[in-house]
């Protein structure tokens, strides 16, 4: 196994994991909006008195109990773009450490001797 010299690049990784953290976020804001309005349909279907046949107050609480599925969902869609981008950057500060740890060692060690990355197989 050769020496790992990834942590000595500095450029952008993971483009897969940045779209889909932006699409899991627009995806769990959107899904939110529609539980929020469907939630406020609902609930005004039902105190509001918008009928007194029973299948319409069924039909709002219907719409009020799906919105707690959207709800739901687009809280869990928020979370896993969340996660995505801990994760990036979780990555990106352990690649900064690296590179400093690096430095500090390099200025430690005497000048003759030049022992390379610190990371070896």
């Amino acid at each position: 196994m050769g020496r790992i010299i990834s942590h000595r690049q500095s450029d952008e990784r993971y483009t897969t994991l940045r779209v889909l953290a932006v699409l899991f976020a627009w995806s769990g804001g959107f899904l939110l909006s529609v539980g929020m309005i469907l939630l406020a349909l609902g609930l005004i279907g039902l105190l509001g008195g918008a009928g007194s046949v029973p299948r319409v107050k069924i039909g709002w609480a219907v719409s009020a109990l799906w919105s707690i599925g959207f709800l739901a969902s687009g809280l869990q869609l928020l979370a896993m773009g969340a996660l995505f981008r801990l994760a990036i950057h979780v990555e990106e500060n352990t690649r900064a450490t690296a590179q400093c740890m690096e430095k500090l060692l390099s200025r430690l060690e005497p000048s003759s001797e030049n022992i390379g990355s610190i990371f070896r197989s």
